[in-house]
């Protein structure tokens, strides 16, 4: 084999551009002939810093792997996106063996990953390896480990990479490095070690794990209040998750990282009770009830409120790449738009009795409809549909095989396929004009998602945002 480990530090304005590249490239990369294994992570406490570590037939293999359009790709993004060249470590096999893949991971596994990648004085090579060869033996027998790989890094003699999963921290910190050999190794990497253990110690999250299911977790969030909303800035590495909380209390906005770190949860209070959100030109647009609230990002304050005669409810915000904004209002049956500053009725139709979840796809709105009227248990008696309605004329048209799918509250377009929430059931469908698939069921209460690139974050009623990769 030829193995690579690769560390790319972002700047911070580029790591939602360089992350989604870089995933597309290694689900491209997964599908060359010469590939063996290739996984992308990120590291849990530094949010700039990823990690590629990639598996090859042979260095044939991967010389041909850096001529392919995706690895073009991802090198021409690297080179607007990256502090630095990347590091790239070729790594060399030692013994026991590297072993291919990991023991079964059990549902209640909490899975701690990291790569432990450290430099060591002169005279104490020899020394270092015969002692990881025992070190290795003994890790991966233990009931906690995952996996244990220990390499050599060619052309840095004095330099090694250990790629660890336990399957939970305890496991690692609390009984591995508390086992006899464990401490034996400890002491001769303190006398051989230059600086301190800690440094070396690269704590990190897989963001496109091997998976036959088309969805895997990046990351969850708890604390927020009746989410309903979330959208990701392009101009940034925030996403606005919208709190709703309850008809007693004011809503506000929450502010969290891309890579699920929470900046403030109430990054914007003094709203009623917001809803859909769209982001353009700096400035977010929020469905509040009867208003439509304008907020200025940079100064975090509203500056506008909107509202419309016979508006009741507003609720998903959808924004055209000319910036003419669409509002859904839920309960009049309603869509606006804004026009010189002022609301305006755009659309009325019979087709969707409750159009909620809105997106802009070129030339047409894309709405998802809730449904007619909502009973006790969530679900609508008359099952909402996802419609096509052309900008231009306003002509409306089904997209058939998402006739009657549920209570229908957000809409995005990831890929070629429109994904929709049907709220009551937790169901997350992709619908196309040829079909609709079912692509996981999650706790009812999804509801308005986001998303970017294959990226997309789905807010849960319960108090959650989650963030997952479509494949």
């Amino acid at each position: 084999m030829y193995n690579l480990l690769v560390k790319f530090t972002v700047k911070s304005e580029s790591i939602s551009e360089f992350r989604e590249a870089c995933i597309h490239s290694v689900i491209e990369s997964r599908k060359e002939a010469g590939n063996i294994e290739m996984r992308m992570y990120a590291d849990k406490n530094i949010d700039n810093v990823f990690y590629v570590s990639s598996r090859w037939d042979n260095k044939e293999a991967y010389e041909y792997h850096k001529q392919l359009p995706h690895s073009n790709n991802i090198a021409k993004v690297g080179k607007a996106s990256l502090m630095n060249a990347p590091e790239i470590m070729f790594l060399g096999l030692t013994n026991p063996p590297t072993v291919r893949g990991m023991k079964q991971v059990n549902p209640q596994d909490e899975v701690e990953t990291l790569f432990f990648i450290f430099k060591i004085k002169d005279g104490y090579r020899d020394q270092v390896i015969k002692r990881f060869e025992s070190h290795v033996a003994h890790s991966r027998k233990e009931e906690g480990n995952l996996s244990f790989e220990f390499y050599t890094i060619d052309g840095n003699p004095n330099s090694f990479v250990v790629y660890e999963n336990w399957r939970s921290h305890t496991a690692l910190m609390d009984i591995h490095l508390k086992k006899p050999y464990s401490e034996e190794t400890g002491a001769l990497l303190g006398k051989a070690m230059i600086g301190e253990m800690e440094q070396y110690m690269n704590f990190i999250t897989e963001l496109v794990p091997h998976s036959v299911e088309p969805i895997s977790k990046i990351w969850e969030m708890d604390g927020f209040e009746m989410p309903e909303s979330v959208v990701a800035d392009p101009n940034s590495d925030w996403i606005y998750v919208s709190n709703i909380v309850n008809q007693d209390t004011p809503g506000y906005i929450s502010r969290v990282s891309k890579s699920g770190k929470v900046d403030n949860y109430k990054w914007l209070e003094g709203i009623n009770q917001p809803c859909g959100l769209g982001i353009y030109n700096n400035i977010l647009y929020v469905g509040d009830q009867d208003k439509v609230r304008i907020i200025d990002i940079k100064k975090r304050k509203v500056i506008k409120s909107l509202s419309a005669e016979g508006a009741l409810t507003f609720n998903d915000v959808a924004i055209a790449a000319d910036g003419q904004v669409f509002i859904s209002d839920v309960m009049s049956g309603s869509i606006y738009t804004i026009v010189n500053n002022k609301l305006e009725l755009w659309i009325k139709n019979q087709d969707f009795t409750n159009p909620n979840g809105l997106y802009v796809d070129n030339g047409d709105l894309i709405v998802a409809d809730l449904g007619n009227i909502i009973n006790p248990g969530d679900s609508p008696v008359v099952a909402g549909s996802v419609y096509r309605v052309n900008i231009s004329n306003k002509k409306v048209q089904l997209i058939k095989p998402s006739y009657h799918l549920g209570g229908l509250d957000g809409v995005v377009k990831v890929g070629n396929q429109y994904v929709v929430t049907n709220n009551g059931k937790g169901e997350l469908y992709s619908i196309s004009d040829k079909e609709r698939t079912l692509i996981a069921t999650f706790t009812p209460g999804i509801a308005d998602l986001g998303a970017e690139g294959q990226t997309v974050y789905i807010p849960n009623f319960k108090g959650t945002v989650t963030s997952y990769i479509l494949k």
